[in-house]
């Protein structure tokens, strides 16, 4: 038999998802935050600028999303991040290790429901999933990233329906300022 700490419990598993889900929750806002900031398209970072731009130019042309890898963009971010989790997992517990996967887990989650809440907009059906999900509030509606999509493009920049109106309550408190 495995020591205890090894073993994995039920409560192992709602750590493992609750963590994942408030970390990939968070992430996701700020990066998504993050990029939509005007001040980032004169970025000297080369790589914030390019990332920013190409962000941006999606207010621009919202149904681009439909025919283009939209958050291809941020593949080799997302892949750096979760292959570092991973690589230094090696130190870590398993369930740390499931906590990066439910990270990837979630954000493709979250992702996805961007995907369907532009064809949503746009007239297309979407899978079960999905509709009913935003249906009954699990994940963002598409009338509520509309919003997002209407200048100046400064409110919902969620991917997941976690904790963002304390995130947003909190950096418009603090002067919208990193």
């Amino acid at each position: 038999m495995r020591d205890a700490e090894t073993r994995m419990t039920c409560k192992t598993v709602l750590y493992i998802l609750v963590v994942s889900y408030c970390y990939c929750d968070y992430w996701l806002w700020m990066l998504h935050c993050f990029l939509d900031r005007k001040e980032n398209l004169e970025s000297r970072i080369p790589d914030i600028k390019e990332f920013a731009t190409k962000f941006q130019d999606h207010h621009d042309f919202p149904t681009k999303v439909l025919y283009e890898n939209h958050l291809g963009e941020i593949d080799d971010l997302v892949s750096a991040v979760a292959g570092m989790g991973l690589l230094m997992g090696y130190w870590t517990s398993p369930a740390t290790k499931l906590t990066v996967v439910g990270v990837c887990m979630w954000g493709s989650l979250g992702s996805l429901n961007h995907f369907y809440g532009h064809a949503l907009t746009n007239g297309y059906d979407i899978p079960p999933l999905y509709k009913y999900g935003q249906r009954w509030g699990l994940l963002p509606t598409a009338k509520h990233h509309k919003t997002h999509h209407t200048a100046p493009f400064e409110m919902n920049w969620n991917f997941l329906n976690g904790f963002y109106r304390i995130y947003e309550a909190i950096y418009f408190s603090t002067g919208s300022s990193y």
